[in-house]
């Protein structure tokens, strides 16, 4: 199954992101508030912006670089590091966030030659080793049918949102994909406090406007820039 095409360096970034990603959502989920996670996750488009200045060469302005800084300080009111409420497994939605990045960059930087499916493919199959080595170092469980049917839906909605996430990446308008990350917020608090009954306070309300605001500002301000080169 391993071509010589998956040891291509932005192919391995990709899968090693999605590696990373997965692991420390599911660590992050399991220590941690849904909503939460599920804010902290919007800093994604923040963080593609910051490392295509930083590694990729893209030329970006100061209004996007305040921006990235503003939604960075949402995510900070939202963890809120130093104070007694802060809650250190929310880290672990941070090192998802790192990890996303790193596939989406991966992503991006593929040879076009590369299936969308390929991708997802390499992804499943480092997870499948990943699974192993767990399996292998914390032993195994007989899952009741209940588990084992949210199982089965888990694995096929996260199949199906990887392959359509690399395939609206690669070939779809980053204008038109980039906003709709945003929706998993208003999903992720309605889940969080109308099913698990978890509560939301100021803070987390606040600095998830922030992230939110400060990521649509930066995709803006990204088409004003694609619109002067044109």
């Amino acid at each position: 199954v391993f071509h010589k095409s998956f040891f291509i360096p932005a192919v391995l970034l990709r899968t090693a992101g999605e590696a990373i990603a997965v692991v420390f959502i599911f660590l992050a989920l399991i220590h941690s508030a849904f909503t939460s996670v599920s804010a902290i996750l919007q800093t994604l488009p923040l963080l593609l912006t910051l490392i295509s200045f930083l590694f990729l060469g893209e030329k970006v302005g100061i209004h996007r670089i305040l921006a990235v800084v503003i939604g960075f300080a949402g995510v900070l009111l939202i963890i809120r590091p130093g104070v007694d409420s802060f809650d250190v497994f929310s880290l672990y939605a941070v090192a998802a966030v790192i990890g996303m990045a790193m596939r989406d960059i991966g992503s991006r930087l593929s040879p076009t030659s590369i299936s969308a499916s390929m991708l997802a493919l390499y992804g499943a199959m480092t997870f499948v080793v990943i699974g192993l080595v767990m399996m292998w170092s914390e032993g195994t469980k007989t899952l009741s049918m209940e588990s084992s049917g949210y199982l089965v839906a888990m694995i096929l909605c996260a199949s199906s949102g990887t392959y359509y996430a690399t395939k609206a990446m690669r070939s779809g308008e980053l204008s038109v994909v980039s906003p709709m990350r945003y929706t998993r917020l208003l999903f992720g608090l309605l889940v969080g406090v109308f099913i698990l009954q978890e509560q939301v306070d100021l803070y987390m309300l606040l600095g998830s406007a922030i992230v939110v605001f400060a990521g649509l500002y930066v995709l803006y301000r990204e088409q004003l820039h694609r619109a002067d080169r044109t």
